[in-house]
Protein backbone atom coordinates (compact mmCIF):
# COMPACT_ATOMS: atom_id res chain seq x y z
CA UNK A 1 0.00 0.00 0.00
CA UNK A 2 0.99 3.34 -0.75
CA UNK A 3 0.15 6.58 0.89
CA UNK A 4 0.80 10.03 -1.04
CA UNK A 5 1.94 12.85 0.58
CA UNK A 6 0.23 15.78 -1.44
CA UNK A 7 0.49 19.59 0.03
CA UNK A 8 -3.32 20.47 -0.10
CA UNK A 9 -4.46 23.98 0.53
CA UNK A 10 -4.83 24.37 4.05
CA UNK A 11 -3.09 23.62 6.89
CA UNK A 12 -0.47 21.33 5.12
CA UNK A 13 -2.33 18.49 5.33
CA UNK A 14 -1.87 15.05 4.18
CA UNK A 15 -4.31 13.44 2.38
CA UNK A 16 -4.31 9.67 1.60
CA UNK A 17 -4.38 8.54 -2.06
CA UNK A 18 -8.04 7.06 -3.28
CA UNK A 19 -5.86 3.67 -3.89
CA UNK A 20 -4.77 3.34 -0.27
CA UNK A 21 -8.81 4.17 0.85
CA UNK A 22 -9.80 1.45 -1.75
CA UNK A 23 -11.23 -0.38 1.03
CA UNK A 24 -13.73 2.55 2.17
CA UNK A 25 -17.17 3.27 0.24
CA UNK A 26 -17.87 7.00 -0.44
CA UNK A 27 -19.86 8.63 2.28
CA UNK A 28 -21.40 11.04 -0.17
CA UNK A 29 -22.74 8.48 -2.93
CA UNK A 30 -24.47 7.02 0.11
CA UNK A 31 -26.09 9.84 0.87
CA UNK A 32 -28.48 10.18 -2.48
CA UNK A 33 -31.02 8.79 -0.53
CA UNK A 34 -30.74 11.61 1.71
CA UNK A 35 -31.18 14.82 -0.37
CA UNK A 36 -31.60 17.18 2.39
CA UNK A 37 -28.98 16.47 4.53
CA UNK A 38 -26.47 16.18 1.28
CA UNK A 39 -27.82 19.30 0.02
CA UNK A 40 -26.98 20.97 3.42
CA UNK A 41 -23.58 19.34 3.50
CA UNK A 42 -22.60 20.43 0.06
CA UNK A 43 -22.84 24.96 -0.90
CA UNK A 44 -20.78 27.60 -1.66
CA UNK A 45 -23.26 29.90 0.08
CA UNK A 46 -25.40 29.01 3.27
CA UNK A 47 -29.02 28.54 2.38
CA UNK A 48 -31.25 27.42 5.49
CA UNK A 49 -33.85 26.18 2.95
CA UNK A 50 -31.98 23.33 2.15
CA UNK A 51 -31.06 21.88 5.41
CA UNK A 52 -33.35 20.17 7.84
CA UNK A 53 -35.24 22.55 9.88
CA UNK A 54 -33.98 24.53 12.58
CA UNK A 55 -30.51 23.56 11.76
CA UNK A 56 -28.15 25.84 13.70
CA UNK A 57 -25.25 27.27 11.04
CA UNK A 58 -21.59 28.16 12.31
CA UNK A 59 -19.01 30.06 10.86
CA UNK A 60 -15.74 31.52 11.25
CA UNK A 61 -16.38 33.84 8.62
CA UNK A 62 -19.62 33.86 6.96
CA UNK A 63 -21.98 36.73 8.29
CA UNK A 64 -25.10 34.16 7.45
CA UNK A 65 -23.69 31.75 10.61
CA UNK A 66 -25.54 31.69 14.27
CA UNK A 67 -22.35 31.06 15.27
CA UNK A 68 -18.33 31.18 14.67
CA UNK A 69 -17.90 28.80 17.38
CA UNK A 70 -19.27 24.86 17.32
CA UNK A 71 -19.60 24.87 20.98
CA UNK A 72 -21.49 27.67 21.50
CA UNK A 73 -23.70 26.16 18.90
CA UNK A 74 -24.12 23.52 21.32
CA UNK A 75 -24.60 25.19 24.09
CA UNK A 76 -27.62 26.94 22.37
CA UNK A 77 -29.51 23.72 22.30
CA UNK A 78 -32.44 23.09 24.78
CA UNK A 79 -31.60 20.74 27.12
CA UNK A 80 -34.44 18.39 26.30
CA UNK A 81 -34.98 15.33 23.73
CA UNK A 82 -35.70 16.86 20.91
CA UNK A 83 -33.29 16.55 17.64
CA UNK A 84 -31.46 19.48 16.46
CA UNK A 85 -28.44 19.61 13.97
CA UNK A 86 -25.59 21.56 13.70
CA UNK A 87 -24.06 22.51 10.29
CA UNK A 88 -20.14 23.51 10.42
CA UNK A 89 -18.61 25.63 7.38
CA UNK A 90 -15.00 24.93 6.02
CA UNK A 91 -12.58 25.89 8.06
CA UNK A 92 -10.73 25.21 11.09
CA UNK A 93 -11.46 25.58 14.85
CA UNK A 94 -9.55 25.47 17.66
CA UNK A 95 -11.83 24.75 20.43
CA UNK A 96 -12.69 21.40 23.03
CA UNK A 97 -17.15 19.92 22.04
CA UNK A 98 -18.73 18.77 24.95
CA UNK A 99 -21.66 17.52 24.47
CA UNK A 100 -24.07 16.46 27.32
CA UNK A 101 -28.17 16.67 26.17
CA UNK A 102 -29.90 13.93 26.08
CA UNK A 103 -31.70 14.30 22.68
CA UNK A 104 -30.38 13.27 19.15
CA UNK A 105 -27.73 15.70 17.89
CA UNK A 106 -26.62 15.43 14.57
CA UNK A 107 -23.25 17.74 13.51
CA UNK A 108 -22.57 18.11 9.71
CA UNK A 109 -19.36 19.47 8.78
CA UNK A 110 -18.88 21.43 5.60
CA UNK A 111 -18.05 19.25 2.29
CA UNK A 112 -17.88 18.81 -1.73
CA UNK A 113 -19.39 16.24 -3.87
CA UNK A 114 -15.90 14.66 -4.15
CA UNK A 115 -12.66 15.21 -1.76
CA UNK A 116 -11.30 15.93 1.11
CA UNK A 117 -13.36 16.93 4.75
CA UNK A 118 -13.01 20.40 4.59
CA UNK A 119 -13.89 21.18 8.55
CA UNK A 120 -11.35 20.23 11.43
CA UNK A 121 -11.45 20.62 14.78
CA UNK A 122 -8.98 20.63 16.88
CA UNK A 123 -6.67 20.72 20.39
CA UNK A 124 -3.76 20.07 22.36
CA UNK A 125 -3.86 18.72 25.98
CA UNK A 126 -2.77 15.71 27.37
CA UNK A 127 -1.98 13.73 30.91
CA UNK A 128 1.81 13.99 31.25
CA UNK A 129 3.19 10.48 32.25
CA UNK A 130 6.98 10.49 33.19
CA UNK A 131 9.00 7.53 33.37
CA UNK A 132 10.03 6.49 36.71
CA UNK A 133 12.22 3.25 37.34
CA UNK A 134 10.71 1.83 34.03
CA UNK A 135 7.22 2.74 34.70
CA UNK A 136 5.04 5.37 33.09
CA UNK A 137 3.27 7.48 35.94
CA UNK A 138 0.45 9.83 35.30
CA UNK A 139 -0.20 12.79 36.71
CA UNK A 140 -3.63 13.47 38.66
CA UNK A 141 -6.28 14.27 35.77
CA UNK A 142 -8.08 11.95 34.59
CA UNK A 143 -7.90 11.57 30.42
CA UNK A 144 -11.16 13.09 30.07
CA UNK A 145 -10.34 16.74 30.05
CA UNK A 146 -7.98 16.07 27.29
CA UNK A 147 -10.62 15.11 24.85
CA UNK A 148 -11.25 17.19 21.50
CA UNK A 149 -14.89 15.56 21.35
CA UNK A 150 -16.40 14.31 24.62
CA UNK A 151 -20.24 12.79 24.42
CA UNK A 152 -21.39 12.07 27.94
CA UNK A 153 -23.94 13.20 30.39
CA UNK A 154 -21.51 14.88 33.04
CA UNK A 155 -17.82 15.43 33.63
CA UNK A 156 -18.00 12.68 36.41
CA UNK A 157 -19.79 10.27 33.72
CA UNK A 158 -17.04 11.05 31.29
CA UNK A 159 -14.13 10.16 33.72
CA UNK A 160 -12.00 7.15 32.74
CA UNK A 161 -10.74 6.35 36.14
CA UNK A 162 -8.41 3.46 37.35
CA UNK A 163 -8.67 -0.07 38.89
CA UNK A 164 -10.19 -2.63 37.47
CA UNK A 165 -13.90 -1.40 36.53
CA UNK A 166 -12.62 2.40 36.41
CA UNK A 167 -14.49 4.69 37.28
CA UNK A 168 -17.18 4.52 39.32
CA UNK A 169 -20.93 2.87 37.39
CA UNK A 170 -23.79 5.04 36.85
CA UNK A 171 -26.60 2.25 36.74
CA UNK A 172 -29.63 4.89 36.17
CA UNK A 173 -30.06 4.64 32.79
CA UNK A 174 -32.41 8.34 33.33
CA UNK A 175 -29.02 9.44 34.10
CA UNK A 176 -27.36 8.60 30.80
CA UNK A 177 -26.65 10.83 27.96
CA UNK A 178 -27.50 11.60 24.38
CA UNK A 179 -29.32 9.20 22.88
CA UNK A 180 -27.98 9.61 18.95
CA UNK A 181 -25.11 11.52 18.10
CA UNK A 182 -23.83 11.46 15.30
CA UNK A 183 -20.88 13.48 13.59
CA UNK A 184 -20.35 13.73 9.63
CA UNK A 185 -16.94 14.64 7.86
CA UNK A 186 -15.46 16.91 10.45
CA UNK A 187 -11.91 15.61 11.55
CA UNK A 188 -11.11 15.79 15.16
CA UNK A 189 -7.38 16.40 15.66
CA UNK A 190 -5.92 16.16 18.94
CA UNK A 191 -2.27 17.35 18.54
CA UNK A 192 -0.71 16.91 22.13
CA UNK A 193 1.37 13.67 22.00
CA UNK A 194 3.85 14.41 18.77
CA UNK A 195 6.93 13.83 20.99
CA UNK A 196 5.18 13.89 24.79
CA UNK A 197 3.86 10.34 26.29
CA UNK A 198 0.55 10.15 28.11
CA UNK A 199 -3.31 10.43 27.26
CA UNK A 200 -4.57 12.53 24.83
CA UNK A 201 -7.74 11.71 23.31
CA UNK A 202 -9.45 12.66 20.13
CA UNK A 203 -12.98 11.39 20.93
CA UNK A 204 -14.88 10.46 24.08
CA UNK A 205 -17.78 8.57 24.75
CA UNK A 206 -19.68 7.49 27.99
CA UNK A 207 -23.22 7.02 28.68
CA UNK A 208 -24.32 7.45 25.49
CA UNK A 209 -24.82 6.20 21.61
CA UNK A 210 -22.69 7.55 19.07
CA UNK A 211 -21.98 7.15 15.32
CA UNK A 212 -19.29 8.81 13.27
CA UNK A 213 -19.70 9.16 9.37
CA UNK A 214 -16.77 9.98 7.09
CA UNK A 215 -14.57 11.59 10.43
CA UNK A 216 -11.08 11.77 10.89
CA UNK A 217 -10.03 10.63 14.64
CA UNK A 218 -6.45 11.65 14.91
CA UNK A 219 -4.24 11.81 18.25
CA UNK A 220 -0.98 9.78 19.16
CA UNK A 221 -2.56 7.99 22.76
CA UNK A 222 -5.11 6.72 23.56
CA UNK A 223 -7.15 8.49 20.71
CA UNK A 224 -10.62 6.94 20.89
CA UNK A 225 -12.19 6.45 24.63
CA UNK A 226 -15.36 4.10 24.49
CA UNK A 227 -16.80 4.34 28.35
CA UNK A 228 -18.95 2.41 30.37
CA UNK A 229 -22.28 2.11 28.69
CA UNK A 230 -21.18 3.57 25.41
CA UNK A 231 -22.15 2.16 22.23
CA UNK A 232 -20.03 3.79 19.41
CA UNK A 233 -19.70 3.45 15.56
CA UNK A 234 -17.52 4.49 12.99
CA UNK A 235 -17.73 3.98 9.51
CA UNK A 236 -16.22 5.16 6.38
CA UNK A 237 -13.47 7.08 8.86
CA UNK A 238 -9.71 7.35 9.32
CA UNK A 239 -8.66 6.78 12.85
CA UNK A 240 -4.51 7.86 13.56
CA UNK A 241 -2.75 7.08 16.26
CA UNK A 242 0.27 5.55 18.06
CA UNK A 243 -0.62 3.66 21.58
CA UNK A 244 -3.76 1.81 22.15
CA UNK A 245 -5.39 3.93 19.75
CA UNK A 246 -9.07 2.28 20.65
CA UNK A 247 -9.84 1.88 24.52
CA UNK A 248 -12.44 1.12 26.79
CA UNK A 249 -15.20 -0.58 28.35
CA UNK A 250 -18.05 -0.05 25.94
CA UNK A 251 -18.91 -1.51 22.76
CA UNK A 252 -16.81 0.12 19.49
CA UNK A 253 -17.41 -1.11 15.75
CA UNK A 254 -15.34 -0.32 13.47
CA UNK A 255 -16.71 -0.65 9.91
CA UNK A 256 -14.81 -0.09 6.25
CA UNK A 257 -12.54 2.36 8.11
CA UNK A 258 -8.45 3.20 7.83
CA UNK A 259 -6.31 2.96 11.29
CA UNK A 260 -3.20 4.15 10.70
CA UNK A 261 -0.32 3.66 13.36
CA UNK A 262 2.11 6.60 14.08
CA UNK A 263 3.74 4.24 16.55
CA UNK A 264 4.46 0.86 17.98
CA UNK A 265 3.26 1.15 22.02
CA UNK A 266 0.84 -0.97 23.57
CA UNK A 267 -1.64 -2.40 20.66
CA UNK A 268 -4.27 -0.75 18.37
CA UNK A 269 -7.06 -2.11 21.03
CA UNK A 270 -6.64 -1.99 24.53
CA UNK A 271 -10.25 -2.85 26.02
CA UNK A 272 -11.38 -3.24 29.78
CA UNK A 273 -13.86 -6.07 29.88
CA UNK A 274 -17.08 -4.51 31.47
CA UNK A 275 -19.24 -6.20 34.58
CA UNK A 276 -22.86 -4.63 33.49
CA UNK A 277 -24.31 -6.02 32.43
CA UNK A 278 -23.23 -10.04 32.88
CA UNK A 279 -24.45 -11.14 29.38
CA UNK A 280 -22.94 -7.81 27.53
CA UNK A 281 -20.79 -8.49 24.14
CA UNK A 282 -18.39 -5.19 24.96
CA UNK A 283 -15.27 -4.87 23.37
CA UNK A 284 -13.58 -3.40 20.18
CA UNK A 285 -14.82 -4.84 16.61
CA UNK A 286 -12.89 -3.85 13.85
CA UNK A 287 -14.37 -5.07 10.52
CA UNK A 288 -14.28 -4.84 7.06
CA UNK A 289 -11.25 -2.33 7.29
CA UNK A 290 -7.67 -1.69 6.64
CA UNK A 291 -4.95 -1.46 9.04
CA UNK A 292 -1.77 0.81 7.87
CA UNK A 293 1.08 2.72 9.33
CA UNK A 294 0.87 6.53 9.03
CA UNK A 295 2.75 8.08 6.27
CA UNK A 296 4.12 10.56 9.12
CA UNK A 297 6.54 8.21 10.79
CA UNK A 298 10.37 8.80 10.31
CA UNK A 299 11.32 5.20 11.63
CA UNK A 300 10.52 1.66 11.11
CA UNK A 301 7.83 -0.34 12.95
CA UNK A 302 7.34 -3.21 10.66
CA UNK A 303 5.79 -6.34 12.15
CA UNK A 304 6.18 -3.99 15.65
CA UNK A 305 2.30 -3.28 16.09
CA UNK A 306 -0.06 -5.65 18.20
CA UNK A 307 -3.21 -5.79 17.37
CA UNK A 308 -4.58 -5.10 21.07
CA UNK A 309 -3.45 -6.31 24.76
CA UNK A 310 -5.91 -6.60 27.44
CA UNK A 311 -6.66 -3.38 29.56
CA UNK A 312 -7.92 -5.88 32.09
CA UNK A 313 -8.31 -9.94 32.24
CA UNK A 314 -12.18 -9.50 30.97
CA UNK A 315 -11.06 -7.80 27.33
CA UNK A 316 -12.43 -8.74 24.47
CA UNK A 317 -11.29 -7.70 20.80
CA UNK A 318 -12.28 -8.84 17.47
CA UNK A 319 -10.63 -8.26 13.84
CA UNK A 320 -13.50 -9.72 10.99
CA UNK A 321 -12.55 -9.34 7.71
CA UNK A 322 -9.85 -6.85 7.94
CA UNK A 323 -6.84 -6.30 5.33
CA UNK A 324 -3.43 -5.71 7.49
CA UNK A 325 -0.37 -4.20 6.02
CA UNK A 326 3.52 -5.12 7.31
CA UNK A 327 3.92 -3.49 10.49
CA UNK A 328 1.36 -5.63 12.34
CA UNK A 329 3.24 -8.03 14.87
CA UNK A 330 3.58 -11.61 13.60
CA UNK A 331 2.20 -12.97 16.70
CA UNK A 332 -1.16 -10.57 17.00
CA UNK A 333 -2.28 -9.74 20.29
CA UNK A 334 -0.02 -9.57 23.06
CA UNK A 335 0.08 -9.63 27.03
CA UNK A 336 -0.26 -6.35 28.90
CA UNK A 337 3.36 -6.79 30.27
CA UNK A 338 5.19 -9.12 30.79
CA UNK A 339 5.45 -8.54 34.75
CA UNK A 340 1.56 -8.41 34.11
CA UNK A 341 0.53 -10.08 31.30
CA UNK A 342 -3.54 -10.07 32.91
CA UNK A 343 -4.08 -12.99 30.59
CA UNK A 344 -6.84 -15.94 32.43
CA UNK A 345 -10.28 -17.36 31.85
CA UNK A 346 -12.15 -13.97 30.71
CA UNK A 347 -10.03 -12.64 28.04
CA UNK A 348 -10.99 -13.00 24.99
CA UNK A 349 -9.53 -11.90 21.44
CA UNK A 350 -9.78 -13.38 17.75
CA UNK A 351 -10.13 -12.88 14.40
CA UNK A 352 -11.98 -14.02 11.34
CA UNK A 353 -10.25 -13.91 7.79
CA UNK A 354 -7.32 -11.23 7.92
CA UNK A 355 -5.79 -10.53 5.54
CA UNK A 356 -2.40 -9.01 3.71
CA UNK A 357 1.17 -9.28 4.37
CA UNK A 358 0.40 -8.12 8.40
CA UNK A 359 -1.79 -12.02 8.50
CA UNK A 360 0.51 -14.20 9.34
CA UNK A 361 -1.46 -17.80 10.10
CA UNK A 362 1.61 -19.72 11.33
CA UNK A 363 2.97 -17.26 13.51
CA UNK A 364 0.12 -16.50 15.72
CA UNK A 365 -0.23 -16.72 19.02
CA UNK A 366 -3.95 -18.49 18.19
CA UNK A 367 -5.60 -21.55 19.74
CA UNK A 368 -6.59 -24.28 16.98
CA UNK A 369 -8.76 -23.15 14.87
CA UNK A 370 -12.43 -24.42 15.88
CA UNK A 371 -11.56 -24.47 19.64
CA UNK A 372 -14.34 -23.88 21.38
CA UNK A 373 -14.74 -20.29 22.47
CA UNK A 374 -13.50 -20.64 25.35
CA UNK A 375 -10.74 -18.03 27.04
CA UNK A 376 -7.34 -17.81 25.54
CA UNK A 377 -5.00 -19.85 28.39
CA UNK A 378 -1.41 -18.01 27.77
CA UNK A 379 0.19 -15.72 25.74
CA UNK A 380 1.23 -18.69 23.42
CA UNK A 381 -2.51 -19.36 22.83
CA UNK A 382 -3.94 -15.46 23.34
CA UNK A 383 -6.37 -15.63 20.33
CA UNK A 384 -9.11 -17.38 18.24
CA UNK A 385 -8.91 -17.47 14.40
CA UNK A 386 -12.40 -18.06 14.18
CA UNK A 387 -14.60 -20.53 11.93
CA UNK A 388 -17.90 -18.99 9.71
CA UNK A 389 -20.44 -20.45 12.44
CA UNK A 390 -18.04 -18.75 15.20
CA UNK A 391 -17.94 -15.40 13.36
CA UNK A 392 -21.86 -15.33 12.85
CA UNK A 393 -21.71 -14.66 16.65
CA UNK A 394 -20.21 -11.04 15.96
CA UNK A 395 -22.45 -9.48 13.56
CA UNK A 396 -23.03 -5.64 13.95
CA UNK A 397 -26.97 -6.49 14.80
CA UNK A 398 -25.80 -9.27 17.22
CA UNK A 399 -23.28 -7.32 19.11
CA UNK A 400 -25.69 -4.68 19.37
CA UNK A 401 -28.71 -6.88 20.45
CA UNK A 402 -30.65 -5.44 17.62
CA UNK A 403 -30.65 -2.20 19.02
CA UNK A 404 -29.49 0.15 16.19
CA UNK A 405 -31.74 3.23 16.28
CA UNK A 406 -29.16 5.55 16.82
CA UNK A 407 -27.08 4.08 13.61
CA UNK A 408 -28.33 6.53 10.21
CA UNK A 409 -30.87 4.18 9.25
CA UNK A 410 -29.57 4.18 5.55
CA UNK A 411 -26.43 2.43 7.01
CA UNK A 412 -27.87 -0.28 8.97
CA UNK A 413 -29.05 -2.79 5.76
CA UNK A 414 -26.14 -2.23 4.21
CA UNK A 415 -23.56 -3.93 5.63
CA UNK A 416 -22.10 -6.33 4.34
CA UNK A 417 -22.74 -10.22 5.11
CA UNK A 418 -20.17 -11.97 7.30
CA UNK A 419 -19.20 -14.24 4.58
CA UNK A 420 -19.09 -11.66 2.07
CA UNK A 421 -15.26 -10.70 2.39
CA UNK A 422 -13.59 -7.11 1.69
CA UNK A 423 -15.49 -4.86 -0.62
CA UNK A 424 -13.78 -2.24 -2.73
CA UNK A 425 -15.04 0.98 -3.50
CA UNK A 426 -13.61 4.26 -4.83
CA UNK A 427 -14.30 6.71 -2.12
CA UNK A 428 -15.27 10.58 -1.62
CA UNK A 429 -15.23 12.35 1.32
CA UNK A 430 -11.93 10.89 3.04
CA UNK A 431 -10.69 12.46 5.94
CA UNK A 432 -7.32 14.49 5.62
CA UNK A 433 -4.51 13.42 7.79
CA UNK A 434 -3.09 16.07 9.97
CA UNK A 435 1.26 17.50 9.45
CA UNK A 436 2.34 17.09 12.39
CA UNK A 437 5.91 16.68 11.42
CA UNK A 438 7.99 12.91 11.97
CA UNK A 439 6.61 11.04 14.87
CA UNK A 440 8.88 10.46 17.51
CA UNK A 441 9.82 6.63 17.81
CA UNK A 442 7.33 5.54 21.43
CA UNK A 443 7.71 2.32 23.00
CA UNK A 444 4.83 0.91 25.13
CA UNK A 445 4.00 1.61 28.80
CA UNK A 446 1.31 1.07 30.85
CA UNK A 447 -1.71 3.59 31.49
CA UNK A 448 -3.54 3.44 34.46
Amino acid sequence: MKLLNLAPSSAGLLLFASAALSVLPSITAKHANNDKRKACQSFTGFERQNCPEGTIYVSGHDSKASFNRIQKAIDSLPKDTSPQTILVGAGSYQEQLNVTRKGPLYILGQTEESGANQVTVYFSSGVTQNNTGGQFQGSNFDNAVTAVLSVAPSYEASLTGSGYAGAPLITDPSQFGCSDFRMYNINLDQRWGHTRVGPALAVSVSYAQASFYGVGAFGFQDTVYVGHNASVLFLDSNILGGTDILYGFGTLWVEKSQIGSRGAGGGIVAWKGSLQPVDNLYGAYISNSHLVSSPDLEFNITRQVALGRPWNNAARAVYLHTEMEDHILPAGFVEWSSSDPRINSTLFFAEYRSQGPGFNATARAALPAGTPLTAAPNVQQIEHILTPDQAEMFSIHKVFKNKLDWVDSFYVSNFPPRDAGIHHHHRHGQPKQPDSGKMAKRTRHSKH
